[in-house]
């Protein structure tokens, strides 16, 4: 293997120590299965610890009523949003306000983005 790429939660920092010290770089990134499923990726060779990564080309993320720290709700348009939850129009409005998908994950971006 000349890889991992690591998704469905946060990965400590400790494993990422871990794969380094093997050799092994891991890249982490974010998504949903709500955005099919990608929405950012850390770059290939560029990899940085406690990061989700930089946006994927037509990804658009921003923060949602941050505080002091820059931490609040993660919100995201993406063309691979999905149009709603299955014959359910109420759930689907409670997460797609204006066009943005809320996703109840609480994040910030630094300042590389």
């Amino acid at each position: 293997m000349r890889l991992f790429v690591s998704g469905g939660s946060a990965l400590g920092e400790e494993l990422y120590d871990e794969f380094k010290v093997l050799g092994m770089p891991i890249y982490e990134g974010y998504g949903l299965t709500e955005t099919a499923p990608v929405l950012t990726v850390n770059p290939f060779r560029r990899s940085r610890k406690g990061s989700a990564g930089k946006p994927l080309p037509g990804v658009e993320i921003r923060i949602f009523h941050p505080d002091k720290e820059g931490i609040g709700e993660i919100i995201a348009q993406s063309p691979s949003l999905m149009k709603g939850y299955y014959n359910n129009p109420a759930a689907t409005e409670a997460v797609i306000k204006e066009g943005w998908f809320h996703t109840g994950d609480l994040g910030r971006v630094d300042a590389d983005g």
